[in-house]
């Protein structure tokens, strides 16, 4: 029997057609970080890592921005390989193939939810091993309150997180937590957050999510954390 080749199946055109949206994703979360560029000020780049690449989406804007870009996967992708420094890293129980205190930001979106207690202790050891003194951690997962019912509908997610359990993770691996927020994923919002009323409204009556990624996005809502070394 073949072997499922999770990246192939999930990275797919048809599942995850490209957009503009990691793009505006990425300068979101630079513009909460104060970043505005992968130049740091001794005019030298910046270096960022990317725990659970896929096929590069967020390292390609990214290195548009000048850093430095490194991904992390299980499987090897060619075109992210070709285009930054890709290391195969089973990351729940392998070590970083880097040096200690040697990025400025690590970025997981979509991932801690897929690893078991064990591999999540090995991720955050790690973690913070190679993240530079004062260098940043953006996480990005599904909150369990607001996803509860489809959680399980990706058959690859094992850990679920509140808020609450998210927060006392990453405390738990001495991180300075600088905020953790329900994240709606829909870039109109981040740029007039008065909005939000809108999406607690769909939130509430729960009309069905095919009938598009408005309904969808304001009620699967995510949990972004963002802390320091």
């Amino acid at each position: 029997m073949r072997k499922l080749k999770y990246l192939d199946n999930a990275y797919t055109e048809k599942e995850k057609p490209l957009t503009e949206y990691p793009e505006k994703l990425i300068k979101h979360f630079l513009k909460l970080i104060n970043f505005k560029s992968g130049v740091s000020t001794s005019n030298k780049n910046n270096k960022v890592l990317d725990v659970g690449c896929g096929r590069g989406d967020q390292l390609n804007i990214f290195k548009k921005l000048k850093f430095d870009t490194y991904g992390l996967d299980l499987e090897l992708k060619n075109e992210v390989a070709n285009s930054h420094n890709f290391n195969q890293c089973d990351f729940s129980k392998d070590k970083f193939p880097y040096n200690d205190n040697y990025f400025d930001i690590i970025i997981s979106k979509s991932i801690i939810e897929h690893l078991y207690l064990d591999g999540i202790e090995n991720f955050l050891i790690e973690i913070k091993r190679v993240l530079k003194p004062g260098g940043y951690l953006i996480i990005l997962t599904p909150s369990w309150e607001y996803n509860f019912k489809q959680f399980y509908d990706e058959f690859t997610h094992v850990t679920p997180f509140s808020k609450r359990s998210l927060e006392k993770c990453v405390l738990g691996y001495s991180f300075k937590i600088l905020s953790i927020n329900y994240f709606i994923q829909l870039p109109f919002i981040w740029k007039f957050p008065q909005l939000k009323f809108f999406c607690d409204f769909i939130n509430l009556i729960k009309p069905p999510r095919k009938w598009g990624k408005v309904f969808k996005w304001s009620q699967d809502r995510a949990l972004l954390c963002i802390a320091q070394k």
